[in-house]
């Protein structure tokens, strides 16, 4: 009996120890992305836009390929069932998030985005989404849809190659759950691209805002009906 109890105890400290170790784990490694949008910010000269309710830095700001943009690293949850009848279960995904200002004059009055996670598309309509689609100019369908098309690393269900999301908005239509108040406050579109690779290095990142800047770019031309 004795020996049973020991092993049951030892057993149960075991458990524990798993457990722990599995949270500090997560822990490190959320620290670890969380500080991948100071380290973009540090080499692109940006500095911080917004704090979170701790102080912590939670938005960067400054100018890449000659037009104000932003970064964060952060987490997006996930309802991915129930736990055993105790609640909602959870998971949470680490994510970069990119916005670039889109220089125009006047609001565009469209949303439109190809949503995180769906297939590579093969065209502007089996891609993109939201309000306003339709009324988009040939020429930034164009642009938006070789931002989508370039894709993302991993694979969706079945192994189908997954696009690259982007969003076309007006910055004041954007809530603040998803972009601060502080950050681009006086633009008046904005680009927003959310990638799954928190981690990405330096040369990524400069091409990723890069091909933004071309879409942008097409949609500024479009704007002043060029």
């Amino acid at each position: 009996m004795g020996v049973s109890v020991w092993l049951i105890f030892g057993f149960g400290i075991l458990l524990v120890l798993l457990s722990v170790s599995g949270m500090i784990y997560t822990v490190v490694r959320s620290l670890r992305h969380m500080e991948a949008a100071g380290k973009i910010a540090t080499a692109l000269r940006w500095t911080p836009a917004a704090r979170g309710a701790m102080g912590q830095v939670v938005w960067y700001q400054g100018t890449a390929q000659g037009r104000r943009a932003a970064v964060r690293v952060f987490a997006r949850l996930k309802q991915v069932g129930l736990a055993g009848g105790n609640g909602p279960r959870w998971s949470a995904s680490l994510r970069l998030h990119l916005v670039m200002e889109v220089t125009v004059r006047t609001s565009l009055g469209v949303s439109v985005h190809c949503p995180y996670g769906s297939p590579r598309p093969r065209d502007y309509p089996s891609g993109y989404t939201g309000d306003g689609v339709e009324r988009v100019p040939s020429a930034v369908q164009q642009a938006l849809l070789q931002f989508a098309q370039a894709g993302v690393d991993g694979r969706g269900a079945g192994g189908v190659p997954l696009a690259r999301h982007l969003h076309l908005v007006d910055r004041a239509a954007v809530p603040s759950t998803e972009l601060h108040p502080d950050v681009l406050r006086h633009a008046r579109v904005v680009l927003l691209h959310e990638n799954p690779n928190s981690l990405m290095d330096m040369q990524a990142v400069s091409r990723l805002l890069f091909e933004m800047a071309t879409v942008a770019y097409a949609v500024e031309r479009a704007a002043d009906g060029r």
